[in-house]
């Protein structure tokens, strides 16, 4: 598998994954999570010039220029992390 169809396989699977992890967490502590512990999935609710909460997760494989370069381009599904939040609730 090349490593474009594994990045486009990763994107199809990303939202129900983080709507599962969302589900599962209210479900275990009884409550919506924070932002915070999205980390996997701040793709799709950040925007390249408000990161700096996930700067671990941009530095964690070594590649921390290459995220920022694909932030650049990547235009998150939410345009916020309550948006994602609103979209999970009414699910």
């Amino acid at each position: 598998m090349s490593l474009a169809d594994f990045k486009a396989k990763r994107e199809k699977r990303q939202l129900s994954e983080a709507k599962a992890y969302v589900r599962e967490y209210k479900l275990r502590f009884g409550v919506i999570p924070p932002e915070s512990k999205l980390t996997e999935y701040f793709f799709l609710f950040k925007k390249n010039d408000d990161v700096k909460t996930f700067h671990e997760m941009l530095t964690l494989m070594g590649n921390y220029e290459n995220s920022v370069k694909e932030l650049e381009v990547h235009k998150p599904v939410f345009n916020n992390y309550e948006e994602f939040i609103d979209y999970y609730l009414k699910d």
